[in-house]
């Protein structure tokens, strides 16, 4: 398995991360509309724009500092750059099919289609979290310095705590929303 396309396509959607960051800003200007909390409509496109291409950018680095110059990428690494990379893409288009539509993202069980675009989410923070193990586990198994091995777990477990705590939002809020609605 050639594992290099992976770093590749890391950058690659990060790049067009942040080129969606300059759009959504635009669109910010030039969009009046607010969500009901006051916020404007393509705000959280454009945190998740800029959290997601850090996100990658910082794995791509991670798989860069984590090996020798010549040394193959860890496969455990690769495929979790390759489960993060589609799971931003999928939960960044639906934030901002959101926006589009001039509604929330998140927590939003207005309609079928809203219930169905924040499950998506959901599921794709799901695959974000594998994916982010899998490059720990991947770094765990690299032929690095010792200390620089666990420099680099402590950052990936600090990732997954970060990813585990958007899970644990979405599930109470999902409470909530199961007790009002019965």
């Amino acid at each position: 398995m050639n594992r290099a396309p992976a770093e590749r396509w890391t950058l690659c959607v990060a790049a067009a991360l942040l080129l969606s960051l300059a759009v959504c800003m635009a669109l910010l200007a030039l969009d009046p509309r607010a969500l009901d909390t006051g916020d404007p409509v393509w705000l959280m496109p454009i945190r998740f724009s800029l959290a997601f291409s850090v996100q990658l950018l910082t794995m791509a680095w991670l798989a860069r500092l984590g090996r020798d110059v010549g040394e193959p990428l860890h496969r455990a690494f690769a495929a979790g750059l390759w489960l993060q990379i589609a799971a931003a893409v999928v939960e960044w288009s639906c934030i901002a099919l959101q926006a589009a539509r001039g509604v929330h993202s998140h927590l939003n069980y207005a309609t079928f289609l809203d219930h169905a675009v924040f499950t998506v989410m959901g599921w794709g923070t799901a695959v974000l979290l594998v994916g982010m193990v899998a490059c720990a586990w991947g770094v765990g198994r690299a032929h690095t310095h010792p200390v620089l091995r666990r420099l680099l777990l402590g950052a990936q477990a600090l990732a997954v705590l970060g990813a585990l705590s958007a899970l644990c939002m979405a599930a109470i809020a999902w409470q909530g929303v199961r007790r009002h609605v019965a």
